[in-house]
């Protein structure tokens, strides 16, 4: 039996200044892909149930190779392959791909189509921030009611990803992935305890103190129609805005990297929410990315910003 829906607000950045509007292409979305994330990404993955514990639950080591394959651009051979893992009962090494992609058969009208579910979808910006969305909640399903990744485009050799999602029973989990750019796609030495980032295993923090000050900058949203939506706007805290009681069925997780979730606390069926990631990079530059559903329980956008200190 589905619950009715209920009318939540979301979290969000203040509009500063007027919006433009560009309707996009999927061509657009495979090259701004091509020119910012196609190489091998080397990364460290750790994860965590934050309304069970505050200690990692899971962690393995990654290698995610998006590979250029003609001069004009037009294919891409991309692998995925984990390993090192722990807390799986048993040492798990596994792999996904290659997939062999092309612009003709994978960039369709509603994004990036990965081969390794289709019922997500690759949406992002031409500063590289993006999502591997999952475009529809799926509240009877036995594996999760939704999984989304976004992901932080930081510079061309750094991202930081922050999956979320909510198993078949509701439960929160989230996941901090830090990758960057090797020359090759072979896994590293077990020894390899990143170049560029360090590996950690840190638990989830109590608590974090929210930078002080105005902070305004360029952001950018995409809906799941490619209308991509251009603006000034003020960040407005690690809650996107919201007061206790309207902040209410959300929780906030303090991950390791200055890091910070705003999700609802359990799934939100036939609710209007959204994921909310802050990331501070310093004492004077937060990004945000948030990706929002509706209560008709489809993707309504994702959103990044990049935003510094005025004040």
């Amino acid at each position: 039996m589905e619950l009715p829906a209920e009318k939540w607000k979301m979290p969000d950045t203040k509009a500063v200044g007027n919006e433009i509007v560009v309707r996009v292409t999927p061509r657009d979305l495979w090259y701004w892909q091509a020119d910012t994330h196609w190489k091998h990404w080397h990364g460290f993955w750790i994860n965590y149930q934050p309304t069970k514990s505050k200690e990692v639950c899971k962690e393995y080591k990654s290698v995610r190779s998006l590979q250029i394959v003609d001069p004009e651009r037009t294919k891409l051979y991309h692998r995925n392959q984990w390993y090192d893992a722990r807390g799986f009962g048993k040492d798990v090494n596994w792999e996904y791909g290659p997939w062999h992609m092309t612009l003709e058969e994978h960039a369709l009208h509603d994004g990036i189509l990965h081969p390794n579910s289709k019922d997500h979808r690759v949406l992002l910006f031409p500063s590289g921030n993006l999502g591997w969305i999952q475009m529809y909640l799926k509240p009877n399903d036995p594996r999760s009611v939704i999984f989304s990744e976004p992901m932080f485009y930081v510079n061309h050799k750094q991202r930081i990803s922050v999956p979320v999602g909510y198993d078949s029973a509701g439960v929160l989990g989230v996941a901090l992935l830090l990758e960057e750019v090797q020359d090759h796609e072979e896994r590293m030495d077990s020894s390899w305890t990143g170049t560029l980032w360090k590996q950690t295993r840190d638990p989830l923090e109590d608590t974090r103190e929210e930078p002080k000050g105005i902070y305004r900058g360029p952001e950018e949203s995409i809906s799941p129609k490619l209308e991509w939506r251009l603006r000034e706007a003020e960040w407005q805290g690690f809650k996107g805005g919201l007061n206790e009681e309207e902040a209410a069925n959300y929780t906030l997780v303090y991950m390791p990297n200055n890091v910070t979730i705003f999700a609802p606390t359990n799934a939100a069926v036939h609710k209007d929410f959204a994921f909310y990631v802050t990331f501070m990079e310093n004492d004077k530059r937060v990004r945000a990315i948030s990706v929002a559903y509706g209560a008709d329980l489809n993707l309504s956008y994702i959103k990044s910003g990049i935003y510094d200190r005025v004040d």
